[in-house]
């Protein structure tokens, strides 16, 4: 019995603490900080798309492993706008281009 008793002990020890294999869940990010990672690429490879694009909603979609950063077009309007995806991991741009 008494050489149980520390096995015991620490599978109560480490049930309580989870033993450290519990995922860590990625910190929420905001729009506006997933936003401002868009337009800075933007700005760097897009340099002949206006900059009065401000004037345009954003729109941030969730797509799984990436959120998807793009610009709603007001429907009397003609054109494209970037689409910029952005890993959930590290924050940096994976793929970019611009509607037609």
């Amino acid at each position: 019995m008494t050489r149980s008793l520390p096995w015991v002990f620490g599978l109560v020890c480490c049930s309580a603490i989870g033993c450290g294999t519990q995922p860590k869940q990625p910190e929420p990010v905001s729009d506006a900080k997933l936003v401002q990672i868009a337009e800075q690429h933007i700005a760097q490879n897009f340099p002949t798309w206006p900059t009065d694009h401000r004037e345009l909603a954003p729109a941030v979609t969730d797509k799984g492993d990436y959120w998807e950063v793009t610009y709603l077009m007001p429907k009397e309007r003609i054109g494209g706008v970037p689409v910029v995806h952005i890993d959930k991991k590290t924050l940096q741009v994976i793929e970019a281009y611009h509607t037609q």
